[in-house]
């Protein structure tokens, strides 16, 4: 083999084993999860194949190559292999488009783990119809409108995971701007929420940016079955990406050492090219192998049609949800842990918010209906033994009446119009413009009601 080969084998090998090594593919916060074990091991082989080939190649050519012919060879190389690769790139964007949940080489990844940057150009995927758009962020990183400083109106603060964050929406269609439309001229509301975020996090963007602006109102968007495992963990849920959380320790909530895993050039590269990305989806654990209707999937199994219920995610992730076995009657030490984390976050931000005279409102979305019960499917897959859909529910109910915090009780027709998936996506588990809108009407009503209520001096039970 000649020179110019072997620098060709040797640069290839090198690129190659670059990309395909695991830790530039991740970590992630969503859609993709974290790369599966084989995956990775499958993955750690042919990096450290190719990145010794690559090396032993090169060295080799370069031994037999010197001064003007190396260069040649090497911007030959650059230029042929970097528009190959730039080609590749933009037909994988194309034809495989994967949204943004969040990035981690932005300064709210400090703070938070993950998110955007002001202005940030992010790319939306349309559930069902595939379309893909960009929406732009707003001064402060968030998918919404830009605030002023100065408080001129009533103000809302919607604090939520994804929900609030709108995956397949459009800005206009999100809870938070249908929500001001439902409210009025004379309220001004403000979302602040990235996909898997948890309470913790939220409390979080409480404490950074949100108490500064006066809200008379906190809204805190609790999706009942992962926020539970999102703030007992170190990491994302449904990925690898480093958050941070909280213990408690002798009932007080501690903050435990959180830094957020820098990413280097390479990691910047491989987070913005559409062939990476779609590599890290393709081998991790955030596809869905069955289409799904909102929060639920139709089945047939032969004996009649029926719906169930699913968390957020594919079956891959529900082993992070089974330690947190929340819709189950009798609950092991971790499940309770979980619990009383979440409730005492929930309690420092009622306590955040107490001296500014804020209202503090819980709204946990996707209740069951009053005669829901769990499909055989759900109850294996979560590994429930004595399923109690309505337990976890009607705890936070009676939690929310002790701490003075307003609880936001979905009408049944509103619970079984949400599980027969149709305020949702057909193949993503979160609301579509119509059920963000539905959404948006139960919260104007409340907060509407609980200032009726303060006009008149009566206190919401």
């Amino acid at each position: 083999m000649n020179a110019s080969a072997l620098l060709t084998v040797g640069l290839h090998g090198l690129t190659a084993g670059s990309v395909l090594n695991p830790w530039i593919l991740g970590p992630a916060v969503s859609p993709s999860g974290e790369i599966t074990g084989v995956a990775a091991m499958v993955l750690i082989f042919l990096s450290a194949s190719l990145f010794l080939l690559g090396a032993v190649s090169f060295a080799l050519g370069y031994r037999r190559v010197a001064g003007r012919a190396l260069i040649f060879s090497l911007l030959q190389f650059g230029i042929i292999y970097g528009l190959s690769f730039f080609a590749l790139d933009w037909a994988v964007g194309r034809s495989l488009p994967q949204a943004l949940s969040g990035r981690l080489d932005v300064p709210k990844a400090d703070l938070y783990g993950w998110g955007f940057s002001p202005r940030q150009q992010v790319r939306f995927v349309h559930p069902d119809t595939g379309e893909v758009f960009i929406e732009t962020m707003n001064a402060a990183g968030w998918h919404d409108t830009d605030h002023p400083r100065v408080k001129t109106r009533k103000r809302v603060l919607l604090l939520g995971d994804s929900q609030v964050w709108g995956p397949g929406l459009r800005l206009e269609q999100t809870i938070g701007r249908q929500l001001e439309r439902h409210l009025g001229p004379e309220y001004e509301v403000i979302s602040m929420g990235y996909s898997n975020f948890g309470t913790d996090q939220e409390y979080l963007a409480l404490l950074h940016e949100g108490i500064v602006l006066q809200p008379d109102h906190v809204i805190v968007l609790m999706t009942m079955g992962n926020d539970f495992a999102d703030n007992s963990s170190a990491h994302s849920t449904f990925g690898t990406a480093p958050k941070p959380h909280f213990n408690l320790e002798a009932g007080e909530l501690v903050s435990q050492p959180f830094s957020g895993r820098k990413a280097s050039i390479l990691r910047r590269i491989a987070g913005k090219s559409h062939l990476c990305v779609a590599l890290r989806v393709m081998l991790g654990r955030g596809r869905s192998e069955t289409p799904q209707s909102g929060p639920d999937v139709t089945r047939d199994d032969g004996g009649g049609t029926y719906h169930v219920y699913r968390p957020p995610g594919s079956e891959q992730d529900l082993p992070n949800l089974r330690k947190k076995r929340i819709f189950d009657e009798d609950w092991s030490p971790d499940v309770a842990e979980s619990w009383d984390l979440t409730l005492a976050i929930l309690r420092e931000i009622k306590k955040t918010c107490s001296p500014t005279g804020a209202s503090v409102i819980l709204y946990p979305n996707f209740q069951f209906p009053p005669d829901y019960r769990f499909p055989p499917e759900t109850i294996r897959l979560l590994g429930l033994q004595k399923p109690a859909p309505h337990k976890p529910f009607q705890l936070l109910m009676d939690f929310c009446r002790s701490a003075e915090i307003g609880y936001v009780e979905e009408p049944v027709e509103l619970r079984s119009d949400l599980h027969q998936g149709r305020y949702g996506f057909r193949n993503d588990p979160h609301l579509n413009p119509i059920g963000a809108d539905r959404t948006a009407q139960l919260l104007a009503s409340f907060i509407s009601e609980t200032d009726a209520e303060t006009i008149r001096g009566e206190a919401r039970p």
